[in-house]
């Protein structure tokens, strides 16, 4: 390294150092700007929770063999309390497209399922995170906030 390089590292160094000890840092302001439009913002400790738990999910089918309100329910909306945890358990969950399928399994008793889990799913915990994303969604979908669109066309060409 040339004396030069050094000098000018250690310059772009003392200046990070100083902009740090001044300024505020704005990187995450600017991160949730920016994706806050997407429906995709940070949850609160407790959401965090109930959101990892239904990764624990293993398929094993109780929760629907135990639902006891498919004749109260839109099987086109929901086939069963499973289908809701494994289709979102995946990925960031899309809060607004959760709201009908919800709506659906509120009607159940999500107690009992709970209890007969092996892998203790807390689906009135994630009911009720879901809920409250979706409701900020449509708030602030409401106040004229700009959204991105949420189906995008593929162009193969």
């Amino acid at each position: 390294m040339s004396p030069v390089s050094l000098v000018r590292l250690g310059w772009y160094f003392a200046r990070r150092l100083l902009a740090r000890l001044l300024w505020p840092q704005r990187g995450l302001l600017r991160f949730r700007a920016s994706y806050e439009r997407e429906g995709l913002f940070a949850l609160e400790r407790e959401e965090q929770q109930a959101v990892a738990a239904m990764s624990r999910c293993i398929a094993c089918g109780i929760c629907d063999a135990h639902f006891g309100a498919y004749e109260r329910i839109s099987r086109t909306a929901l086939r069963g309390p499973s289908d809701l945890v494994l289709s979102q358990s995946r990925s960031l969950p899309d809060w607004e497209a959760l709201a009908v399928p919800l709506a659906q399994l509120e009607r159940g008793d999500l107690e009992t399922i709970e209890r007969l889990c092996p892998a203790r799913i807390p689906l009135a915990r994630i009911a009720g995170v879901a809920k409250k994303r979706a409701l900020a969604l449509q708030a602030q979908s409401e106040r004229g906030a700009p959204a991105l669109p949420r189906r995008l066309e593929h162009d193969p060409g």
